[in-house]
């Protein structure tokens, strides 16, 4: 009988850390169309002040697209890939489809924040950025 009652008080504390990991989770989309970039999160769409395609920068290290601040979400959409020749003092390629130009969305209690576009700084959607550009992103915006 102990051993039932700790199979049962095991699932329901592994029950209770899902749900809570789901609550914490925003999801958003990106999408380009008619030469606007837009972002998607609870049912409501948002202009981004990208250049189309614009596509959702990965994490570098992590198996989500965000970094979590307290009870926001900080993701960060690149816009249009640079020429190759833009890109030159970098090592990196035209398949890592790199630009120079961000835009955060910041995502608290279903309420989004858009940060202003971030140029001249290289972003590769597929390689990833470290935490401390999401934390830039973050602290700028709560301090307006």
């Amino acid at each position: 009988m102990v051993l039932g009652n700790y199979t049962v008080s095991r699932l329901v504390f592994l029950a209770a850390i899902l749900a809570v990991t789901s609550c914490a989770q925003a999801e958003i989309s990106i999408s380009s169309a008619n030469d606007v970039c837009t972002v998607t999160s609870e049912g409501k769409s948002y202009e981004l002040q990208l250049t189309p395609p614009c596509s959702l920068v990965k994490v570098d290290y992590k198996d989500h697209d965000y970094f979590q601040y307290d009870d926001s979400n900080v993701f960060i959409v690149a816009g249009k890939p640079a020429p190759l020749a833009q890109l030159a003092k970098w090592s990196v390629t035209e398949d890592d489809n790199c630009s120079l130009q961000s835009q955060a969305v910041i995502v608290t209690d279903e309420k989004v924040q858009l940060s202003v576009v971030m140029h001249d700084a290289l972003i590769c959607p597929d390689i990833g950025l470290d935490e401390k550009v999401y934390r830039d992103f973050f602290d700028n915006m709560m301090t307006k």
